[in-house]
């Protein structure tokens, strides 16, 4: 499930938001203080004693650019195995940093 989290919270309340949610993989921007937040992030997530009942912590990786996911057809890829969904089910986390309130 995607949990997209605003740059504008600080490293501690992403940590917080991390552990609460029980996130279990982070997609990271290619921008330098997006990395830095979630590095950051992660580091407490590691070192706080309040986090350390975390069964395990999530793994990161930089978010596939175009050129990464678009490749010449003759180049060889593996699919991922196929997955099933229950559509009651939560699809997306959205948390802002509260300075932009939106109504859905």
């Amino acid at each position: 499930m995607p949990f997209l989290i605003s740059p504008r919270n600080s490293a501690p309340a992403v940590a917080h938001l991390l552990a609460d949610t029980r996130v279990i993989h982070v997609l990271v921007g290619h921008d330098q203080p997006i990395r830095d937040l979630a590095s950051e992030a992660m580091n407490i997530l590691q070192n706080e004693p309040k986090y350390s009942s975390l069964a395990a912590l999530p793994e990161v990786s930089l978010i596939p650019l175009f050129d990464d996911i678009y490749r010449p057809v003759e180049e060889h890829f593996e699919l991922l195995p196929p997955t099933k969904s229950d559509p009651r089910s939560l699809a997306i986390i959205v948390h802002s940093s509260g300075l932009f309130i939106h109504h859905f």
